[in-house]
This record gives structure tokens, sequence and C-alpha cells, in this order.
């Protein structure tokens, strides 16, 4: 905990905050301790570093494209539709309830199904002698839809 306070105190120094009794604490605990020491040494030569590096010129195309950015990012959120489409809507049904709608759907299917598969009906005179009188290659297709 004290080293943290020594640690706020090395990175004021660095950016020239630092009134007289401040710096004379610091250095005074500096003159004591090694870890301290080293971060002071290590932030020393991180400012000498950026001081030395010639500043890149940013092109203004980029500062705009920033500033746009920004800009766009700040704005009011865009408000999407709130009405999906019914096929993109997830349905959530506890396992009980699908359970007892899938057994009403087979009851039910269960029920319906003589209406839906009747009984070949006899074929009426007419129709047996119309059937006689077509090729056999026909009678065996009309076989295979009865």
């Amino acid at each position: 905990m004290i080293h943290e306070r020594f640690q706020e105190l090395v990175n004021l120094y660095i950016d020239e905050g630092l009134d007289d009794a401040q710096s004379v604490e610091l250095f005074a605990h500096l003159s004591t301790c090694d870890n301290c020491r080293n971060i002071m040494r290590s932030s020393l030569r991180v400012r000498t570093y950026f001081q030395q590096e010639e500043l890149e010129e940013v092109p203004a195309s980029l500062d705009a494209r920033v500033y746009k950015s920004a800009r766009m990012n700040t704005a009011a959120p865009v408000r999407r539709n709130l009405l999906a489409p019914l096929w993109y809507t997830r349905i959530l049904i506890p396992l009980p309830a699908a359970a007892s709608i899938a057994i009403l759907i087979l009851i039910g299917s269960l029920l319906f199904s003589p209406l839906l598969f009747e009984k070949p009906k006899q074929l009426s005179d007419n129709e047996i002698e119309m059937f006689s009188k077509m090729p056999p290659e026909f009678q065996q297709q009309m076989q295979f839809f009865r």
C-alpha cells in the first residue's frame, strides 16, 4: 500500500506535477526502496524514448474519419423493427405442454384416419363396362390408382 502511494508520486514526478515537499519524500523513499527505484528508472526511460520520437503527421482524412466514427457511435441507436416475422420468432413451450400437444395431434389423426382412408368402393355396371373397353395397359394403371 505504501509502494502504491510512491508509485503515484513517481508518475506525478514524470508529469512534472510534484511540489517540493512531495519530491523530498519521494527521493527519500527511493534511496531505501529498490522496487520503486526500478519503477522510476523505467518511467524515465519511457519518457525519454517518447521525447526523442518524432511525431508522425496524421492525414486530415484520417482525422475526419475518426471524428465521423465517434459522432456515429454517440448518436442515438437505430431502432430496429420490433415485429419480426413469425418464422424468426422462437416459441418456448414447457416440456409437459409440448408432450400434451403431441398426444392430442396423435389422437386426432387416429380419429380422423378412417375419413382419410375410405374402403375402395365397388364399381358400378357402367364403370365396369367402360373399364373393360380400355386397353390392358390403362387397366393396370387404373388399378394402381384405385
